[in-house]
């Protein structure tokens, strides 16, 4: 299922010395997310063809939180720096 927002999506953005955390809040449905960052493996293997290994290894969260009561979605992102 993809996500389907209704209205606006809200950002905040925080960080300390170690972490970045992205969380998304919004109404509608949760998206089917993996639930970590691919094996470096399956990384190096995709971006063999592309030719975008550091790219694409840099788009992966940590850690990915997902909660819903209702409608009412949140999406948190933790990046580890």
């Amino acid at each position: 299922m993809a996500a389907n927002a209704r209205g606006p999506v809200q950002l905040r953005i925080g960080s300390d010395s170690f972490d970045i955390t992205v969380t998304l809040s919004y109404t509608g449905n949760l998206p089917n997310l993996p639930d970590a960052r691919p094996g470096l493996d399956l990384v190096e293997e995709q971006s063999f063809v592309s030719g975008l290994t550091g790219y694409l290894s840099g788009l992966h969260a940590d850690r990915i939180e997902r909660s819903a009561k209702g409608e009412e979605c949140e999406i948190k992102l933790l990046f580890r720096l």
